[in-house]
This record gives C-alpha cells, sequence and structure tokens, in this order.
C-alpha cells in the first residue's frame, strides 16, 4: 500500500521536480563586473517530504539586478539558487549539498577566480521538467548497457569464439516482446558465433563491413584508416574490439587500429589505445577486447591471444582524443596528455611510440627512446689516409629484427676536418655492410687547408624496411692517399616513424 501510494505520488508530479521552468538567465551585471543579475522567470519546488503527496509550489520573480557576491574575495567560484520564497539563495561549492539541488531552483554558477570580479557564467540551470528526457538522452549516449551473461571466450583450438546467454539494458529494445519490461532484453547463447568483420570507411565515421556472416576472426590484418584491411607486420599484436546489437544479437569485431610489439604492450593498453570508433557502434554493445597476434591460429593459446573483458579495463582518453590525467598506471602505448602537473605520479610500465615522446621539465626537453628507434654516437676523432672506397666505417648502428617493418628516419650529424686543400673528404651511408646500398654520399670541401679546422655537417633520409635486421654505416675516405681525413662526433639515429 505504500509503495503504491508514493507511486501515486510520482504521477500526480508527472514525474516533475524542482528546477527552473522558463527565463532565470544568470549574467554578469553590465555596469559593475563584481556584481550579477538574474532575468525575471519561474520554476518550481517539489517537496518530497511526503514521497505519498508530493507538494509541488510555483516559484516566479520579476528579475534581480546588481546583486552581490558574498563570497567574492574568498572563494573562487559561486552556485546561485532561487528558493521556494522567490528568494536568491548563493552558495560556494564546499558547502552545497545534494539536498540544496533538490530544494531550491539551480540557475548556474559564478566563476570569480581572481576573488575581484566575475569573469564568466556557466549559466546551465537544472530544469523542472526534463528529468526522464535527460535519463534517456544520457541512455542514447552511454550506449546499450550489458546487464548480465553475454560474455566472449574462445570456441576452440580455432579462430571462433563464442558468447553466452545474457541480458541487455536498452531504451525501448523490448517493448514489442514485453511492455512490462521494454527496455531489458534477453539474448540467447551462440556457439559459435557468427560474426561480421568491420573496420573505418575512408569517411572514418562510417563502416565497412569487410567479411558478414563468417565464424572467425582475422587476426592477420588492421585498419589503419584507408578504409581497407592492411596486413599486421610479422609478430605484431592488434586489438579488435567485440560489439553485440542486442535487438537481432548481432556480433561486430572490428579490425584493430594500433600495432603493438609485444603481448604485454598490447594487453595493458586495451581501452586507451588509439581507437576511432564509427557513429553506427553507438548502438552496439562493447562486449570484448581481443588481444591477438598476427599469425594466430588457436584463440586458446595465451602466448598469442588474450580475452579481456571491458568491466576490467578502463575504456576512453586515447590518442587525439585522450584526456588529462594526474597519474597513469601502466598506459602500455596508450596516448595521454600531461600538462603543468606538479608533484603527478608516473608509473609507466612499457612506453611505446612512433616517434619516441619527448618530456619538457622546467624548459628541459627530456627525449625517452623506445624499441622502435636505435641511437649511437662515437665522440672521439677517427683518421685514415685511405682513399679506397668503401672507405672506414665510423660508426654503425643495427635495426634488429624485433623492431617491424614500417618507415624509418635515419638522421646523422658529425665534424670532419682534412689536411690539405687538395684533399676532399668523401663521405657515406652504406645499409648492409660497407659497399652495400648506398643511401647518402657526399664530397666535403674545407674553407682551408688547415689540418685543426673541424666543420659540422649533418643530413637524414626516409625509406622502408623490412622485418629483418639491418646495419647502417656511415662511412669516411679521403680523395688523395697521402693526407689525413679525421671525423669527430658522431652521431646517428634510426627511428620507425611510420608503417
Amino acid at each position: 500500500m505504500v509503495f503504491e501510494r508514493i507511486l501515486a505520488g510520482i504521477d500526480r508530479t508527472g514525474g516533475a521536480q524542482s528546477g527552473l521552468l522558463a527565463g532565470g538567465k544568470l549574467s554578469i551585471n553590465g555596469g559593475d563586473p563584481a556584481l550579477f543579475d538574474i532575468a525575471a522567470g519561474s520554476g518550481q519546488v517539489v517537496d518530497f517530504s511526503d514521497p505519498s503527496e508530493p507538494v509541488t509550489t510555483r516559484v516566479s520573480w520579476s528579475g534581480f539586478t546588481a546583486q552581490t557576491v558574498t563570497a567574492l574575495a574568498t572563494r573562487e567560484a559561486t552556485g546561485i539558487f532561487i528558493d521556494s520564497a522567490g528568494a536568491i539563495v548563493e552558495r560556494t561549492f564546499d558547502t552545497v549539498t545534494d539536498l540544496d539541488f533538490r530544494q531550491d531552483i539551480f540557475l548556474g554558477v559564478l566563476l570569480h577566480p581572481d576573488n575581484v570580479a566575475i569573469s564568466e557564467v556557466s549559466d546551465t540551470p537544472f530544469l523542472a521538467y526534463s528529468g526522464p528526457a535527460d535519463f534517456r538522452d544520457l541512455l542514447r549516449i552511454l550506449g546499450p548497457i550489458n546487464r548480465a551473461g553475454n560474455k566472449y571466450t574462445p570456441n576452440g583450438a580455432n579462430l571462433s569464439v563464442d558468447r553466452s546467454a545474457g541480458s541487455v539494458l536498452q531504451t525501448g529494445s523490448n517493448i514489442h516482446t514485453d511492455p512490462e519490461l521494454p527496455s531489458i532484453i534477453a539474448s540467447s547463447a551462440a556457439v559459435p558465433v557468427t560474426l561480421d568483420r568491420v573496420l573505418r570507411a575512408a569517411t572514418p565515421s562510417q563502416i565497412n563491413i569487410v567479411a558478414d556472416g563468417v565464424t572467425t576472426i582475422d587476426p592477420d590484418n588492421y585498419d589503419n584508416g584507408g578504409g581497407s584491411v592492411t596486413a599486421v607486420p610479422a609478430g605484431n599484436f592488434t586489438i579488435q574490439r567485440v560489439y553485440f546489437l542486442p535487438s537481432t544479437e548481432e556480433t561486430w569485431v572490428a579490425f584493430g587500429q594500433a600495432l603493438f610489439l609485444t603481448l604485454e604492450d598490447a594487453v595493458t593498453s586495451a581501452g586507451k589505445e588509439p581507437f576511432e570508433a564509427p557513429d553506427i557502434l553507438g548502438l552496439y554493445a562493447l562486449r570484448a577486447f581481443i588481444v591477438v597476434q598476427e599469425g594466430a591460429t588457436d584463440l586458446t593459446d595465451t602466448a598469442t591471444a588474450v580475452f579481456l573483458d571491458p568491466l576490467s579495463v578502463t575504456v576512453g582518453g586515447s590518442g587525439p582524443t585522450g584526456g588529462e590525467s594526474n597519474a597513469i598506471v601502466n598506459v602500455g602505448s596508450g596516448a595521454e596528455i600531461f600538462r603543468d602537473k606538479v608533484g603527478a605520479v608516473f608509473n609507466l610500465r612499457t612506453l611505446l611510440g612512433l616517434d619516441g615522446f619527448d618530456f619538457t621539465v622546467n624548459g628541459d626537453v627530456i627525449e625517452l627512446s623506445h624499441t622502435a628507434r636505435v641511437y649511437d654516437e662515437a665522440e672521439a676523432e677517427q683518421t685514415t689516409t685511405s682513399a679506397v672506397a668503401p672507405g672506414i666505417s665510423a660508426l654503425q648502428i643495427t635495426k634488429t629484427g624485433a623492431m617491424p617493418a614500417g618507415t624509418y628516419r635515419l638522421e646523422w650529424d658529425f665534424t670532419w676536418r682534412r689536411a690539405t686543400a687538395t684533399n676532399d673528404a668523401i663521405f657515406t651511408i652504406d645499409q648492409d655492410g660497407l659497399g652495400g646500398t648506398i643511401l647518402w654520399t657526399a664530397s666535403e670541401e674545407a674553407s682551408d687547408a688547415d689540418a685543426t679546422t673541424r666543420t659540422p655537417a649533418s643530413g637524414s633520409k626516409e625509406f622502408s624496411l623490412d622485418g629483418a635486421a639491418h646495419t647502417f654505416d656511415l662511412a669516411f675516405r679521403g680523395e688523395s692517399g697521402v693526407f689525413t681525413t679525421g671525423i669527430s662526433q658522431v652521431h646517428m639515429l634510426l627511428k620507425l616513424v611510420g608503417p
């Protein structure tokens, strides 16, 4: 009986709540920025002290001008309310309570961080009439919410997946089956699942169905944003996302959009890796991440495949749309932004990136390298009187087989000298051994014949490399076999810059 009376009380208010009905715009006073104005308006206050007999009080006011901010000099912001008598109530955020928002009409916030004048107004009132609609908007933004089950697991020693029975909360999804339970829809188990493989279209907000109605995932390709699949480099890992549409029990598996060198990097990045979701995926419930290695054939082999539940990872904040954080733990290769942090905690288990990372600390740039780049240097002077090609190797660096295929940039700089004006200095960059593929060559002439004159030189070159190991030598020799050619302060950097 009590419950029925409460429902009857809610019916009498039409689900309404305390809030603004019309007008009431909050603004900075035109003559004095330390004061504020409130336009004429109306609202209501609903008293649910007795839930079965709620009392609604209609409130109206003719407007207020040049109002003083009580906490202007002592606080950074003030919340503005209208009470049931039509009077202004000011509250700071160290004193406001949840009950205040229910018992008064909230109009917005005055921002005054300098404690001298109002700098901004957050004119975002709570409305009296849109509670159910706001909740529906929230559900639409969140998308389908898994209620129980619908767990994706390996089908066996193959590339198929199974799904358990379950249920999902999605507005109106069950209305035609059970009007008394209109937004919770049940789903049956699938062994194995029939799925569609999908990726971004050339227009990122749209989607391409690459394979329709198949029973296996594809570990050998990924989505690089071009509208079609691209081969995953040998041994690399991707993170595929599994989506479920409860109304049709349809499963979509979205190809990964980032590459990872190790299983650990991929697992720790799941949910934070760069991922641009086409708009239509908002209708689907995200139900699993599948971390899988190129060439995998058995999803039960945890060395090459791992299934992750979305509830076990933090989803969001990645890539160009990533958020700002004060602390990060096990970020893997997910991109995050850290700006003007004092006392921030960084616990970086693995940090990877195509082009390294630069941290600016007190104006000094600190560069972090990673496994997709290699650097070496030889500061001491080396000399030769040889003029025979391919010359003498001043410094060699090696791309290991663990570094993926892709576009690399080789950068170098050094200083050099020669003993006489008739002896040019000759330099080459040789790939895969002295006398191998010559990537760059130059013949340098010094400004004079002084044996102590040292001249700087530098350069860079981009080229494609496969996944195998390669060496790069900076070689030098003279034009004449009689005179000395010297090289010192040699630096070489090889880094991955793109797929």
